[in-house]
């Protein structure tokens, strides 16, 4: 943790505002939670990742099955 809140305070971590993700997340989460179970939290996650107006260059997960595909596809490291 300490070393994350490092990274998080450098000045090097970019913030993002995640509000025009939450409304259609919401969506996808009801139409989909059936056969791919997710949280919010990550449909929101893979919203941002897919994104080609924001740059994602890693993702920080313990949950690796329900990112790899975007991920693959957007070329953003799986840590």
């Amino acid at each position: 943790m300490d070393q994350f809140e490092r990274v998080l305070t450098s000045g090097k971590a970019r913030f993002l505002d995640d509000s025009r993700y939450r409304e259609n997340a919401l969506k996808i989460f009801f139409k989909t939670h059936k056969r791919r179970p997710m949280s919010v939290c990550d449909v929101v996650l893979r919203q941002i990742i897919e994104d080609v107006n924001v740059r994602v260059e890693a993702l920080l997960t313990f949950n690796e099955k329900d990112f790899s595909d975007v991920c693959r596809s957007r070329r953003v490291q799986i840590l």
